[in-house]
Parts: structure tokens; C-alpha cells; sequence
């Protein structure tokens, strides 16, 4: 499956599921996708109606984060259990005129100072992509809004790509609460990210 924003493409695996964040398309897409899930795993059939609440679900909350993209994973490991993750791409100002190292550095103070929730200090990086220089940050945080009796731990991915001579930065943000699951997750992520082609003209219009 290959979702586009204006000119922003990527390619998602069988297990995830795409949300334009538009409801009305949502709404039959997130079907159509669902059954075509179905029909190579029959034994999601029982929970078609589930999945679909789910996934719509997800997306009213990546709507109402301000994101500009989002897709949900659902799957059941038989060693690890249910391995969900969730994937929002948002968007944030940048000065254009600015060269991508001057943001990257600037990412880089901000994004290195551990925050209240992480369970140990972000692991930061830079690294090479299509779509030019960007940061990969990895944590492990506690979920801000749940009650300290029903924490579940959180792996959250970032990447944070400045592009350059345009006014934005892409940012992926992933998340999931299977830790174990985490390190594949993250391998499937990496390869969403790195599928992201042709975005001289996002955020235009």
C-alpha cells in the first residue's frame, strides 16, 4: 500500500494500516484495507468490526494531535502477544532559508534532554535518508495520561527530518507498549521512513 500527501509517499507493510485523517474516506478505506487483511488472515474475520473501530479510532486521536498522517499496526505475535504501534506524521515551521544543519543542531539540544516520563536518557542519532539528513531519537517513556496503577511502558521512535529550502520538517513518531516486540516494530519503521520519496512540494498549497 503506498498512501500520498500531495507529493509525499511511503509504503506501509500488510500489518499496518493507513489513515488520510479525513473521516469520510477514512471511513470506507480503513474497511476496504481491513477486508483485505481479512482475506489473507481469516482468522481476523470475527474481529472486522473491532479492527475498523480501532483504527478509526486511532485516527480521531492523530486528528486531534494535529497530525498530518497516521497508520496503526495490529498484530498477533505468537511468542510476543498483540504487537500494536501506532505512527503519526506531523509537520512543524522551519525557516527555509536556514541550511538543515543549523536545524539538526538545534534539534539535537532539544531533543537530547530526557523527558519527565523517560525511563533513561533518549538515545539520539543522525542518519542518512531520501529525503536528506535527519535525527532518529528512541526512548522509553510512561504514557503521560494514564494513572500510575495502570502505566504500561512505552518504546517511542522519532524521526525528525528538516527539508531542506522548504518551510517544514517532517517529524514520524511511533509508538507501542510491546517492549519485546519493539526492536521489530522499529525495523519496519525505519523502512516506512526510509520509503518516504519525492517531497519538494510538501506543504505546499
Amino acid at each position: 500500500m503506498s498512501p500520498t500527501l500531495q507529493d509525499l509517499t511511503l509504503r506501509l507493510p500488510g500489518t499496518w494500516c493507513h489513515l488520510t485523517l479525513d473521516p469520510e474516506v477514512d471511513a470506507v478505506e480503513v474497511a476496504a484495507q481491513v477486508d483485505e487483511r481479512i482475506a489473507q488472515q481469516s482468522d481476523l474475520a470475527p474481529a472486522r468490526q473491532a479492527l475498523i473501530d480501532l483504527f478509526l479510532g486511532w485516527g480521531d486521536s492523530a486528528r486531534e494531535l494535529g497530525a498530518t498522517m497516521a497508520a496503526m499496526r495490529y498484530d498477533q505475535d505468537p511468542e510476543f502477544g498483540l504487537a500494536a504501534a501506532t505512527l503519526l506524521v506531523l509537520t512543524s515551521a522551519r525557516d527555509e532559508t536556514q541550511p538543515v544543519e543549523a536545524d539538526l543542531a538545534d534539534l539535537r539540544d532539544r531533543l537530547a534532554k530526557p523527558e519527565p516520563f523517560d525511563q533513561f536518557p533518549p538515545h539520539l542519532e543522525e542518519v542518512d535518508l531520501p529525503l536528506g539528513r535527519a535525527l532518529r531519537l528512541e526512548a522509553v517513556r510512561e504514557p503521560v495520561s494514564e494513572t500510575p496503577d495502570r502505566v504500561r511502558l512505552r518504546s517511542v521512535l522519532q524521526y525528525w527530518i528538516p527539508l531542506a529550502a522548504r518551510p517544514y520538517t517532517l517529524e514520524f513518531e511511533a509508538t507501542t507498549s510491546n517492549l519485546v516486540a519493539a526492536p521489530d516494530i522499529a525495523a519496519e519503521v525505519e523502512a516506512i521512513v526510509a520509503s518516504v520519496t519525492e517531497a519538494n512540494d510538501f506543504g505546499k498549497g
